[in-house]
């Protein structure tokens, strides 16, 4: 697209300002058909976190995505539900 808004069905790299690789999605790309990713904001052993923009509430959230491999191990799944429970957050999970 002209305006650099990438769609859900595309992919993309985040490019850092050194240009190195730094994840899945780049600023403006749609994910889940409500969300709009506007930076990335960390990375660990469970995954990415971007600030997106949620188009379905009209507010700023905090994306985490997990890589493949963890998203199909039910044990790390598991790992990452009980993390939402037992810590304060200032917003709920919504998805």
């Amino acid at each position: 697209m002209d305006d650099g808004t990438r769609r859900p069905s595309e992919s993309a790299s985040v490019l850092t300002s050194s240009g190195s690789d730094w994840g899945r999605f780049a600023p403006g790309t749609w994910f889940a058909a409500r969300f709009r990713i506007v930076a990335p904001l960390g990375r660990g052993g469970m995954g990415e976190v971007y600030r997106a923009d949620d188009l379905k509430l009209g507010q700023t959230v905090a994306l985490k995505c997990l890589p493949d491999q963890l998203a199909h191990d039910p044990a790390r799944l598991a790992q990452f539900h009980n993390e939402l429970g037992d810590q304060p957050h200032p917003a709920p999970a919504i998805d």
